[in-house]
């Protein structure tokens, strides 16, 4: 459901890899240090990670709908489970990983998106998969502009849809706080303006999408989410030349464009 990241060798310790292992006092007790990792593992741009309590989600009886959403971000890691007030030498940590795939990344992926809309974030939640495997995080966004439709289960503007992104943080009933982090893919942030691209599951009927990349809209600029290649050609750029750079590329996709703006 969400998009991978080609990334070689040389790539990777341009990221710098060695964060993946530091000592595990480097991740100390406090959430200082642990800010400061944020923009390494996810980009400056990115939010911070929206929180699930532990005992909450497990409490939560899933339906049908939960468990075929849970079931899209099932993940090899293992069962979720508390680690304890103090897991590798901290009351905080990070749990990272990479995901590799062959294939062009586009920093306007007109294509391999369902739709493309600006919107506000209003709220968000981050979710545990009813078998513990995975760790997600919805957010509910207020739809202000359409650049291109869902042909299927088109959107109203200024409808609310769910954009969701793989990874959030986890609290513990022991306390201990852990951040479940892709590395280089980030965040929106409640109550900011985005450009979405976004791409539905087949099987759901819903306005339910995953997030492919967003763009920050701030002052009349735009800013990835994600960082790095090929997105970085958009850093700081005009917005509304940015928009105009969908439009045309949606157009020349032969896909289409609504318009609309609330």
């Amino acid at each position: 459901m969400n998009r991978n990241y080609l990334l070689n060798f040389s790539s990777l310790l341009a990221l710098g890899l060695a964060v993946i292992f530091l000592a595990p006092e480097s991740f100390s007790q406090s959430t200082k240090t642990y800010a400061s990792q944020v923009p390494i593992l996810l980009g400056p741009h990115s939010g911070q990670p929206l929180v699930a309590d532990f005992l909450k989600e497990q409490a939560a009886a899933p339906d049908s709908q939960r468990i075929a959403k849970d079931d899209r971000f099932k993940h090899p890691r293992g069962p979720i489970s508390d680690p304890g007030l103090i897991a590798n030498g901290s009351q905080e940590d990070i749990q990272p990983w990479i995901e590799d795939t062959v294939g062009v990344i586009e920093a306007i992926p007109v294509a391999g998106s369902t739709a493309v809309v600006i919107g506000l974030v209003t709220s968000g939640q981050a979710h545990i998969g009813y078998d513990r495997s995975s760790v997600y995080s919805e957010y509910k966004i207020t739809v202000q502009q359409i650049l291109k439709q869902d042909s299927q289960i088109p959107i109203p503007l200024a409808d609310a849809i769910i954009g969701t992104r793989e990874g959030g943080t986890v609290k513990f009933p022991s306390g201990h706080i852990r951040h479940y982090l892709r590395i280089n893919q980030g965040f929106p942030q409640i109550g900011k303006q985005f450009v979405f691209f976004l791409w539905r599951s087949p099987n759901t009927t819903t306005a339910d999408y995953g997030i492919v990349t967003a763009y920050l809209v701030d002052g009349g600029k735009v800013y990835p989410i994600d960082p790095g290649k090929p997105y970085e050609e958009y850093e700081g750029a005009n917005s509304t030349q940015f928009i105009s750079n969908i439009s045309t590329a949606i157009t020349a996709n032969g896909q289409g464009s609504t318009g609309g703006r609330q």
